[in-house]
């Protein structure tokens, strides 16, 4: 297993974790090779937490772990977020095959991981927090998955990942990129997501695939008052400058959070290397995509949305919707509406 990796910050082969290059010793905690070189810690429960939820699932199973105790320490959504199967319904969208090495970046509790682990080759969880790498890999001996395995990496700020130049057909980073810049503070939070994208092309395979999944920055949700990763309102579509005197005002940070429109995450993909994406629109989110469609697809995008209008519980929202399918041409209501939609999809080809 030893000779799947190399030295995150020199790249050189390890010879049983220890880099001949650079003189570096990396170790193993509980069985997962760990290659932090910084502590770092984001979970929705706290280490203590955690402790609990692992000794209870490992005596009762995950699934009551989670039910049972996650549940009481968190709101009830985290109980399907962790468990939901269908959260991987976008590999529909993905090149993944019995042949294919996919690494997912962030890979929480696991629910993506597990449910697309019988489609591919491998599957290789990477993540800071070493709690919820040891329930991937209890989550997943108890699924019965065995081809999994799980790797404690730095803050994708950092850009260091263990792993070979050309490992993987598919990267996945599904609800991580807006995070990546609030690790640290020497580079602007859009650099640092930039040189963490060149850093996953580096071992991404030259006819690998990264997806995105993430939310629209000018969703509709925001500008009705809904709190972004700032934990914040209006953060998400004011000027970066403004949102941050707003951070650190009310909270003593920089904004660092940083989503996108459509156009602008064209932009920053491209800026590190990768072509351009093929975009699709997730419905009701990235989250839980029960419904997938082609982001450059007008007709489909207001065929959609006609259909599912009376599920808008808001009237005005929903009258604001009807009117503008109603009496803009296709072009222009499909473009309004890709422009204000939750959250995008994204995959995008090494570029090699």
């Amino acid at each position: 297993m030893n000779d799947l990796y190399v030295c995150p910050l020199c790249h050189a082969p390890l010879q049983a974790l220890h880099c001949v290059a650079c003189n570096r010793e990396f170790r193993t905690q509980h069985e997962i090779p760990d290659f932090s070189t910084r502590d770092h810690y984001w979970n929705q429960l706290s280490p203590e937490q955690m402790e609990v939820l692992l000794e209870i699932s490992e005596a009762y199973g995950y699934r009551y772990g989670i039910e049972k105790i996650a549940g009481l320490f968190k709101d009830p959504y985290l109980i399907q977020y962790a468990l939901d199967p269908y959260r991987a319904d976008f590999r529909a969208i993905l090149p993944i095959t019995p042949e294919t090495h996919v690494l997912d970046l962030g890979s929480g509790w696991g629910a993506v991981a597990c449910a697309l682990a019988p489609s591919c080759c491998t599957i290789t969880v990477a993540d800071t927090n070493p709690y919820n790498l040891r329930f991937i890999r209890m989550r997943a001996r108890q699924s019965g998955v065995n081809n999994l395995r799980a790797v404690r990496i730095d803050p994708l700020d950092d850009a260091r990942l263990p792993f070979p130049d050309n490992t993987f057909g598919v990267v996945l980073l599904n609800g991580v990129l807006e995070y990546v810049g609030s690790a640290s503070q020497d580079v602007s939070a859009e650099e640092a997501q930039r040189r963490c994208l060149r850093e996953i092309r580096r071992v991404l395979r030259p006819d690998g695939v990264l997806y995105v999944g993430i939310e629209n920055r000018y969703s509709y949700r925001y500008f009705m008052g809904v709190r972004d990763h700032s934990s914040l309102r209006y953060t998400s579509i004011l000027p970066r400058p403004i949102a941050s005197l707003m951070t650190r005002l009310r909270q003593g940070r920089p904004y660092r959070t940083y989503t996108y429109s459509h156009q602008g995450y064209r932009s920053l993909l491209a800026s590190a290397g990768f072509t351009p994406p093929e975009i699709y629109i997730a419905y009701p989110s990235y989250r839980e995509p029960r419904f997938i469609l082609p982001g450059d697809n007008d007709q489909a995008i207001v065929y959609f949305v006609r259909r599912h209008l009376s599920y808008i519980r808001r009237k005005r929202l929903r009258h604001l919707i009807e009117a503008m399918i109603n009496y803009l041409p296709l072009h222009l209501s499909g473009r309004a509406i890709r422009q204000i939609c939750d959250s995008y999809l994204l995959v995008a080809g090494a570029g090699k």
